[in-house]
């Protein structure tokens, strides 16, 4: 690793290391760099304000701040930067040649994202997409907005849904964008990851613990498709016969809401042929005092997909957590592979099962919540006429 091969030349005080990640969940890179014991200092650029295409990328500054060279090899930094005593020296002879430092002007939506107010930032990026949308910068940070307020507690309806169509706008404006790919593909279909992004969290908190540390906590646990492996080929089927737990619908509904509902699905809209990921997430009523029986049973989901859909299983289950009684968000991530043609809307159809229990009432319950969810399909593109 580069880093290692740079930590003696970095201990004699010859040359700092600084480095600068693009990373929706900041605090995952804290964890990271504290399991490979990587000390130096991390700029945080969730909205990718120093307009990075491709990663990774290195740079080689002199003592003023000048960028002597982009991409530097080691052995260039070992040879030639790293002898010189000073590379000031010839400042003022190349000044002139040099480029001037260009400002970057910070409009009310990176004012107010670096401030933590989520829905202002989402309201300012909105702003700059109407006045901008031919350009994909907007639409990624108005989808970074989406995103830090769906973490949050200031969360409204649809934040996740919405970041991710931002992020799937962000991508058709600017299509060779790296750091716009990834984000989407963070929690998109195995079949786009070029490798799983966060499958190393599990790994890293075993090993500091094996050593006495402590790991660095995360505020977002990475989930679903985070974890996910790539996939490369047709989704796998199921290896055995499913039941399905309700096919009666005898199971009373959830009319009350005591569990809230939302279906995510990335990327929207979907493209015939390709692969989908969708998110179902279930979160108890703050309102109602809900919470999950544990001792009941699990959360199950049974899907009944539309003629032409494939996914791999029908029936997935939540795994139980120790305690009784909790009211943990949870969330269902899977995959449809869509059919290559189809002449008619697509929808997926399914429904929860849960056990539940309310403050409010004192009522322990066994509920179903039936879903419905269209999937909108990109429109496909018109063919340029053969002309006479």
């Amino acid at each position: 690793m580069w880093y290692r091969k740079l930590l003696e030349v970095q201990k004699s005080g010859d040359l700092q290391l600084v480095g600068l990640i693009q990373e929706q969940h900041p605090e995952r890179c804290r964890l990271f760099m504290a399991w490979k014991q990587m000390r130096f200092p991390i700029l945080v650029d969730a909205l990718n304000r120093a307009s990075v295409h491709a990663i990774p990328m290195m740079w080689a500054l002199d003592e003023k701040g000048v960028v002597v060279r982009t991409r530097p090899s080691m052995d260039w930094l070992r040879e030639e930067f790293l002898p010189r005593k000073s590379v000031a020296k010839n400042g003022a002879e190349n000044a002139a040649s040099r480029p001037a430092l260009r400002r970057v002007e910070e409009g009310a939506g990176v004012r107010a994202y670096l401030a933590g107010r989520w829905t202002e930032a989402v309201k300012a990026f909105a702003r700059d997409c109407a006045a901008r949308p031919s350009d994909g910068v907007p639409f990624f940070r108005l989808g970074c907005a989406y995103r830090a307020r769906f973490d949050s507690a200031e969360r409204e309806e649809a934040d996740f849904q919405n970041a991710i169509d931002a992020w799937t706008q962000a991508i058709a404006l600017s299509p060779a964008n790296y750091i716009f790919r990834r984000r989407l593909q963070q929690y998109g279909p195995r079949l786009s990851k070029p490798y799983p992004f966060y499958s190393w969290v599990a790994q890293a908190r075993r090993e500091m613990k094996a050593r006495g540390e402590t790991p660095p906590p995360l505020r977002v646990e990475p989930k679903g498709s985070e974890l996910a492996a790539p996939l490369r080929g047709d989704l796998p089927a199921a290896s055995a016969p499913e039941k399905e737990p309700d096919p009666k619908a005898g199971v009373p509904s959830d009319d009350k809401d005591s569990v809230a509902f939302e279906a995510v699905l990335a990327p929207r809209p979907a493209r015939l042929g390709a692969n989908l990921a969708v998110h179902l997430i279930f979160r108890p009523s703050l309102a109602r005092g809900t919470t999950w029986d544990n001792g009941a049973g699990p959360l199950q989901v049974w899907l009944a997909p539309h003629k032409g859909l494939r996914v791999a299983h029908r029936l997935w289950t939540h795994p139980l957590p120790k305690q009784a009684s909790t009211a943990e968000e949870r969330s269902i991530d899977f995959e449809l592979a869509l059919p290559k043609e189809s002449a008619s809307p697509l929808f997926l159809r399914g429904y929860a099962l849960y056990f539940v229990c309310e403050k409010k009432s004192g009522l322990c319950t066994f509920l179903r919540r039936d879903f419905k969810i269209e999937i909108p399909l990109q429109k496909p593109k018109s063919k340029k006429g053969s002309g006479g």
